[in-house]
């Protein structure tokens, strides 16, 4: 297994979330909220849109763009148009 350091933990503030890029190109959104930090896809399921630029509410991830809801727990789609 490899192990893969994203960013440092001062880099994301609680409540707040960064994207990070491994191996230069894959986009992973780190998370912090109440004071865990979580990881994910970086793009919306449904079109290629950074979910950096959403924002965070009660457990889930909003796409700025469609507004679909991702679970931040599970990283799955809580409603459309995102594949669910």
């Amino acid at each position: 297994m490899r192990r893969i350091d994203l960013v440092g933990v001062d880099e994301v503030p609680d409540g707040t979330m960064k994207m990070a890029y491994v191996d230069g190109t894959d986009q992973v959104l780190v998370v912090h909220v109440n004071d865990e930090f979580l990881a994910t896809q970086g793009i919306c399921s449904h079109e290629y849109f950074e979910l950096d630029k959403g924002f965070l509410t009660a457990g889930t991830l909003t796409c700025a763009l469609h507004l679909s809801r991702f679970d931040l727990a599970s990283g799955e789609a809580l409603d459309p148009p995102a594949e669910l």
